[in-house]
């Protein structure tokens, strides 16, 4: 009686021809081997984003290099995973064919490939299979790796480019703007509230604020046109002699070192109230001896309208080019403010000239006293700041406040800067929310970028890591060539080769498509199956009289002498397994 599930005749002829076929060509394994060219690419591709992103600015990138990063090394790990599950089919099959094969070495080669438990605790058993799993596993320890290998830091390199700011600034000072002057002598004596912020922050030295956004994204640099200040300064000296006198008979109300003594500095800042003009004078002993000449400046200040050259940054602050001074301000013209005339009031200029008079003016006096030696009287803070503690000639080594070795540096520079300071202060504090004065200005913008830094070490371990995975992933390939079909680790394929009898009916060399389409539709079942104690075939039950039919429920569950065992067999011979019950 014919097998009621058996292949058509014309079928079986065409599988009884399929032939052993092994060779380098024939049995090239092609999608392990993408798989595996595709991990190399990905971790190839990531070398090529850490290399390339290195040192360029994060402007550069659309999608950050950590992205790019986090996508190769997936793409990368998912196709080495696909490989291995393609060598371990190829080793697999390659194990049965091998002589001396256990069944015991089918399994741990089989769950090698599946399970990293079992590949780690493999023990003396550990094979090229366990291996490659267990780095497989740990290759995706790339991923972090390759995150850190990329970071953003401050750049080396300075970016110029054009900028165009928008800056307010004054270009005149209003009448009675600074300040108040009150008494006989017409005295400045009070800031106006307005000006009374400006000179606190020009005292505390607070960096300056635009009211509004600039375009500026490093530092930028340009000219803006506000008043300012034309200087003049002249110079010369003046002989000084605090030696004492050696006449005899010594009169000390004649000496003129004890008498009168030397105003060794001395900075002021006037001002004229019925002119409106402006001076700073300086005199200032710059040598140790107690005889020579002091240097004496004056400095002629009028307002003007100049061009300032600024610094604006990306944190919206202004402030004046710190490589500039004051004669380097390029000036239109003069400004000829209306006069304070001599009745108290507002002042346009006397609450600018006492804000510099409260801070810079003082005095140095030094006189010969006798018996105690010299005696230094100040006032003002500027004189001590100036001070040559460090300079004396006398060779006892007497205290230099003590004795007319005392010397001070040139304040010229630094009380005309902070002169022009207070100016342009004065200037941006006039514009602060006028929109009328707000000057459109083309300068330069000079930044120094973000940039992407390659850390190489590591991208060099995740390299290593991955780079052993795949190593060992294709060695799960070698002998490929020797197979004679394309293998899988399909249960049709391997019950095929055990020889199962459901599929005795099939081509001992088919691959699973093949088996597929000659057994795929049989419907099967696991679970228990009676089995006559004398004979069996699988699909039929041979009964006492030599007779035979196909195995049913019903012919299963009346054998007579027959025992039970658990088995994949036809649906129609399977019946579920009952609780209690033993299986041969």
């Amino acid at each position: 009686m014919a097998h009621p599930s058996s292949p058509s005749p014309a079928y079986r002829a065409v599988e009884d021809r399929a032939p052993w076929s092994p060779g380098w060509i024939a049995r090239l394994p092609w999608l392990g081997f993408a798989a595996l060219l595709g991990s190399v690419l990905g971790l190839a591709a990531s070398v090529g984003i850490l290399v390339a992103s290195n040192g360029r600015p994060i402007a550069d990138w659309r999608i950050q290099p950590t992205v790019w990063l986090s996508v190769a090394s997936t793409a990368s790990n998912i196709m080495l995973h696909f490989a291995l599950s393609e060598g371990a089919n190829v080793s697999w099959w390659r194990r049965a064919m091998r002589p001396q094969t256990q069944l015991a070495d089918l399994h741990r080669n089989w769950a090698f490939g599946n399970s990293l438990w079992t590949a780690s605790t493999a023990g003396r058993h550990v094979d090229l299979i366990a291996v490659a799993s267990i780095l497989t596993a740990m290759a995706p320890i790339s991923n972090p790796l390759l995150q850190r290998a990329s970071r953003v830091t401050v750049g080396r390199l300075e970016v110029v480019s054009p900028v165009t700011l928008k800056v307010p600034v004054a270009q005149d000072i209003p009448t009675g703007y600074t300040g108040y002057i009150s008494g006989r002598g017409y005295a400045a004596s009070l800031f106006t509230s307005n000006y009374t912020t400006t000179v606190q922050e020009y005292y505390n030295n607070n960096v300056t604020r635009l009211p509004h956004k600039s375009s500026c994204q490093g530092n930028c640099k340009a000219r803006v046109m506000g008043v300012g200040l034309s200087v003049n300064c002249s110079s010369y000296t003046w002989p000084f002699n605090l030696a004492p006198s050696t006449e005899q008979p010594y009169n000390v109300s004649n000496d003129p070192a004890v008498v009168n003594g030397t105003n060794v500095f001395q900075s002021l800042f006037a001002w004229q109230v019925a002119s409106g003009n402006m001076s700073l004078n300086l005199q200032y002993k710059d040598q140790s001896p107690c005889t020579g000449d002091l240097i004496v400046r004056n400095c002629t200040l009028q307002t003007a309208l100049v061009s300032y050259p600024v610094v604006i940054d990306g944190n919206d602050t202004i402030s004046l080019d710190p490589s500039t001074t004051v004669f380097e301000d390029t000036i239109s013209h003069k400004i000829n403010l209306d006069l304070d005339y001599a009745e108290a009031g507002p002042t346009t200029l006397g609450g600018y000239y006492l804000a510099l008079k409260n801070k810079f003016n003082s005095e140095a006096h030094l006189r010969w006293a006798g018996a105690v030696g010299y005696e230094l009287l100040t006032t003002g803070s500027t004189a001590t700041q100036y001070a040559v503690t460090n300079a004396t000639t006398d060779t006892s080594a007497v205290d230099v406040a003590s004795s007319c070795g005392l010397s001070f540096t040139d304040p010229t520079d630094d009380l005309l800067a902070s002169a022009r300071e207070l100016m342009f202060r004065t200037a941006l504090s006039i514009a602060s929310g006028n929109s009328s004065m707000i000057q459109t200005v083309s300068g330069t913008q000079f930044t120094t970028p973000a940039v992407y830094e390659s850390h190489y070490l590591y991208l060099g371990i995740a390299v290593i890591l991955t780079g052993l995975a795949v190593t060992f992933v294709t060695l799960t390939f070698v002998g490929y060539q020797t197979l004679g079909r394309s293998v899988s680790m399909s249960p049709l394929e391997i019950a095929r080769a055990f020889n199962a009898p459901l599929l005795e009916s099939s081509n001992s060399n088919s691959d699973v498509k093949s088996l597929m389409r000659a057994v795929g539709e049989r419907s099967v079942r696991y679970g228990a199956v009676s089995v006559d104690a004398t004979a069996d075939t699988g699909a039929y039950v041979v009964g006492k009289d030599g007779s035979s039919q196909a195995r049913t429920a019903s012919t299963a569950s009346n054998v007579d002498g027959g025992h039970t065992r658990l088995e994949m067999a036809d649906e129609a011979v399977v019946q579920m397994p009952r609780k209690g019950c033993t299986f041969s």
